[in-house]
């Protein structure tokens, strides 16, 4: 049995809406947990398929509660990818 959900045509366009509206934002937090350009890319690109996980659930949020969310899932992708940095 396949545990991926079938990411839908709908899920999609949406990510990419939300991609492309919150991505300063993103960048913006990322900056204040890394000087690496790539390691902020690399959180980016983390958190956006944590998101694309909960899409549905990601619509349901106010425009407060999505700034909220994208801070702490940021900042605790960076922290992972710090410790996991230390262990190699």
């Amino acid at each position: 049995m396949d545990k991926q959900k079938k990411i839908t045509d709908a899920n999609e366009r949406f990510m990419v809406d939300f991609y492309l509206t919150h991505k300063t934002y993103m960048f913006h937090i990322a900056k204040k947990f890394s000087e690496s350009q790539s390691e902020r890319e690399d959180a980016i690109q983390d958190a956006m398929i944590r998101l694309l996980r909960n899409a549905d659930s990601l619509r349901q949020l106010s425009a407060n509660q999505v700034d909220m969310y994208l801070f702490l899932m940021m900042k605790k992708i960076q922290i992972f990818h710090k410790i996991h940095q230390k262990d190699l």
